[in-house]
């Protein structure tokens, strides 16, 4: 029983090590390159090869965040600004422009978004793994009340890229 009760502080520890660890982007400056996959229900109906750019901005808790999507049939570029909270290490907030932010919570080398517009829920995540960054957004409608409180979401919509360090 005390050996038990010694590994799971030891497994506390660690993880609570882990999770207090900082994502620091700096590291993962540079020019990445992969292909977004795009599947619907379940089916792959587009891949795209992607450019992403991160770089430092001027602003010490900001980075310039730039999506190049190579399509034959629309090309199209998006930067946006990465910015750190200062008063909470686990937020950062996408600024698209036009007044649209998008809040990610860090979990250790991960950061996620769960958010809504014009009735469709959405889950954005990137993950940071040495010299691979794993981008995917999920979507699906908005689901309708159940008789036990719970509503689900189910998903449509997956895009998912691999980029590695160029």
């Amino acid at each position: 029983m005390k050996k038990l009760f010694i590994i799971i502080n030891i497994i506390i520890i660690v993880t609570n090590i882990s999770f207090a660890q900082q994502l620091n982007l700096d590291n993962f400056k540079g020019k990445w390159k992969g292909m977004m996959i795009s599947s619907n229900k379940g089916i792959i109906n587009d891949s795209v090869p992607v450019v992403f750019e991160l770089s430092k901005a001027d602003d010490s808790l900001s980075w310039n965040w730039i999506m190049d999507y190579k399509s034959e049939k629309l090309p199209v570029t998006k930067k946006y600004m990465m910015n750190k909270v200062s008063t909470n290490p686990h937020l950062f907030i996408l600024n698209e422009g036009d007044g649209v932010e998008i809040t990610y919570t860090r979990y250790g080398n991960k950061i996620i978004s769960i958010f809504e517009t014009s009735g469709v829920i959405l889950v954005s995540t990137y993950e940071f793994i040495g010299d691979t960054i794993i981008s995917e957004i999920i979507s699906g409608r908005k689901g309708k009340n159940s008789l036990n409180g719970v509503i689900n979401h189910q998903s449509s919509n997956v895009q998912r890229i691999v980029l590695t360090r160029q």
